[in-house]
């Protein structure tokens, strides 16, 4: 889902808005991704959805990652993603864990 916006309303009313969205590939359970952690899973995904929208990244507000089954390694995995891609420290973070439906 990706919204449109005018940069002139980045100051003034504070509307919330989603910009885009993006997820990690669907494969089976220790299959060809299997090495890989919920840290570099996600730092891939955020970071392709980064560049795939037109937004600066200081702009960006809020980063929000479902997960289904949460590490105890990274508990807040939105968090730990925006230090590991070194973004701007003011981007809040958190993670949802609705099961299959985050």
């Amino acid at each position: 889902m990706t919204f449109k916006y005018n940069t002139n309303q980045l100051t003034g009313n504070r509307v919330p808005v989603i910009i885009e969205g993006a997820r990690s590939p669907f494969v089976r359970s220790f299959g060809v991704l299997g090495d890989c952690d919920a840290l570099e899973l996600y730092s891939r995904t955020i970071d392709g959805l980064i560049r795939k929208t037109d937004v600066p990244v200081e702009a960006y507000e809020e980063i929000i990652c479902g997960v289904v089954t949460p590490q105890v390694k990274n508990t807040n995995v939105a968090r730990d993603t925006i230090l590991n891609l070194g973004l701007p420290h003011h981007i809040h973070g958190y993670t949802l864990n609705r099961m299959c439906t985050s």
